[in-house]
């Protein structure tokens, strides 16, 4: 965790505080966040890398405040896409033993249908939005969650 300069900040009464803070709020929602990272990498070793990156990128020079969650969700978002790119398609077994088995359909299904999945039904993200976090066209944002969807 750094400063907001990029340096370790030098320990004051107060950053004693702040880091039990910071401590409880990663507590708190590291599960939630490294579930998160697992749904869109499908991969535990790559959803580890980025929990751990993501908790590097936060900012800790003060304690957590209520947007925390948010940027700290969207640190995940980024990391995960960023590794489930070089990640293997397929879903590794850890995964499924680390996530419940009513979430195992979603590990099962492509990289690109598994994020556009877990961003706009589990997170509410608007398709644009989506189609940033991908780095593709809006259109083809379209495309994909119509992909991914089944056939009835």
């Amino acid at each position: 965790m750094q400063s907001s300069n990029g340096m370790r900040s030098q320990a004051t009464p107060d950053s004693g505080r702040s880091e039990r803070e910071w401590t409880d709020f990663l507590e708190v929602n590291s599960s939630a966040m490294f579930q998160l990272a697992q749904l869109l990498t499908a991969d535990s070793h790559a959803a580890e890398a980025a929990l751990i990156s993501s908790i590097d990128d936060l900012e800790t020079a003060r304690p957590p405040g209520h947007s925390d969650l948010a940027a700290w969700q969207h640190l995940i978002i980024v990391q995960s896409i960023a590794v489930a790119e070089t990640a293997t398609s397929a879903a590794d077994q850890l995964s499924f033993d680390r996530l419940q088995p009513s979430l195992w359909p979603v590990i099962r299904m492509g990289r690109f249908p598994r994020a556009c999945f877990v961003l706009r039904l589990f997170l509410g993200y608007p398709r644009a939005a989506c189609a940033q976090f991908l780095g593709v066209d809006e259109s083809l944002q379209t495309a994909i969650e119509k992909l991914g969807r089944p056939r009835h």
